[in-house]
């Protein structure tokens, strides 16, 4: 029998409920593990709920999942030990995106980040030049991001934040979309306060990538925290369901420390994991920036400029 903290979901791109397991639940379907220990954002259990994949559109997802509820409770009370060490190393990664942003939107103007956790990249797109604000659940990490980069940072839900329609130029979700309880309505709430022609652009971990195919259910991106496992062909119609084009998708390299990598080495190897950290420490270059390719991609999608372009 289902716990009542726990649902049976449909397909969030699709709506169609017809699916096959691919792989089994290694967490409680229960309230055993604390929902903060569940979704902490770096620092969260290990394990994953039962994956399953719609045999329609092809999502994969978590079904069934925690509901809503307790998902944002989970995300906004939750203590994080882990993320802000990082913050130099991640903010090279932003470094290297917000070049990347300019590309496609040399002006610029209104930059919204949904889910920025402490601001890295926030103050990234600050320091380069543009008007930027945040949206992040978890209160802690929210509070020290504003006082830490001086940067806006509303401590609450994106969907219930009641922003301006069609405000800002660039919307962006990094490492976001795959832990939202409905990721079409926050498409679909992202073109609403876009400028017509304004730009989104997200990553997320790539379940279609060679590497989560070797991996199998060892793949490092299974976790409590991600409800959605999004793969290229699935990201591309999500984002064409809430009329959006589609401009390309890369693949998405990102940079943290030596040290902090072989750490988290520890789930699949913890002798070559405290080797490495021991070593790494020893040599002095636990703290020695790694750029790497972990099966990430990034989409890169833009709003109609105006009608006309929707049906062209």
């Amino acid at each position: 029998m289902l716990h009542p903290a726990f649902e049976e979901i449909a397909c969030n791109i699709c709506g169609q409920q017809k699916t096959k397991i691919i792989y089994p639940s290694t967490l409680p379907q229960d309230l055993s593990l604390a929902v903060t220990e569940r979704f902490a954002p770096a620092d969260h259990a290990k394990g994953n709920d039962q994956i399953v994949q719609c045999l329609n559109c092809g999502l994969a997802y978590a079904n069934p999942r925690m509901k809503a509820d307790y998902i944002w409770q989970g995300y906004s009370d939750a203590v994080d030990t882990k993320y802000v060490t990082q913050a130099e190393e991640r903010m090279r990664t932003f470094k290297r995106t917000i070049r990347i942003i300019e590309q496609y939107q040399p002006q610029k103007g209104k930059l919204l980040d949904i889910g920025c956790a402490a601001g890295f990249f926030l103050k990234v797109a600050k320091d380069a030049g543009w008007n930027v604000q945040g949206v992040e659940p978890n209160k802690g990490l929210a509070t020290f991001g504003a006082a830490r980069y001086d940067v806006p940072i509303l401590s609450k839900n994106f969907l219930s934040s009641e922003l301006e329609a069609s405000a800002y130029d660039v919307v962006t979700f990094w490492d976001v979309l795959e832990h939202v309880p409905d990721p079409s309505a926050y498409i679909r709430e992202s073109h609403r306060i876009l400028k017509p022609g304004g730009f989104l652009f997200l990553n997320f971990p790539d379940f279609g990538s060679r590497l989560a195919q070797w991996s199998g259910q060892k793949w490092w991106f299974l976790s409590p925290v991600h409800i959605y496992y999004f793969n290229r062909q699935t990201i591309s119609a999500l984002l064409q369901k809430e009329k959006f084009a589609v401009q390309k998708i890369n693949m998405h390299w990102q940079t943290l420390s030596l040290g902090y990598l072989f750490g988290k080495f520890a789930d699949y190897n913890r002798f070559i994991s405290k080797t490495g950290v021991a070593l790494s420490k020893m040599l002095g270059m636990y703290r020695l920036p790694v750029r790497y390719y972990a099966s990430q991609a990034m989409a890169i999608a833009q709003k109609p400029h105006t009608s006309y372009d929707k049906t062209h």
